[in-house]
């Protein structure tokens, strides 16, 4: 589930305020979550460009890269076929950077998660 961060003392917070971790904040961990915020409010303002949430962007694209068709897409995150068809439209329609930027961003969740 995508939340945004913020970052008080030495506790990492989600915006319901409850800490995820605990950890020591360096110049190097700062600079690193700094770039990881811009890059994550670029998606944003992609995504809301295009009218796409998000949320389902990072399972619907993670799908797409693995080979499988929308029809499967579909099924494996339980929506309808036409809400993926109009996801792969609106990637391939996108800037080369652009599509750079949310591949990125879409790998740095999906290694997110399985830490």
């Amino acid at each position: 589930m995508y939340s945004k961060r913020l970052l008080l003392g030495s506790e990492i917070y989600t915006g319901e305020h409850k800490c995820l971790k605990r950890c020591y904040v360096t110049i190097s961990n700062m600079v690193e979550l700094l770039e990881v915020l811009k890059k994550e409010r670029l998606v944003e303002q992609i995504c809301k460009e295009h009218s796409l949430n998000v949320a389902m962007l990072v399972p619907i694209f993670e799908n797409w890269m693995r080979g499988y068709n929308n029809n499967v897409v579909a099924q494996k995150i339980g929506v309808h076929r036409v809400t993926v068809q109009r996801y792969a439209a609106a990637l391939k329609e996108l800037t080369e950077s652009d599509f750079i930027l949310i591949k990125e961003y879409v790998l740095h969740k999906i290694l997110e998660e399985k830490r």
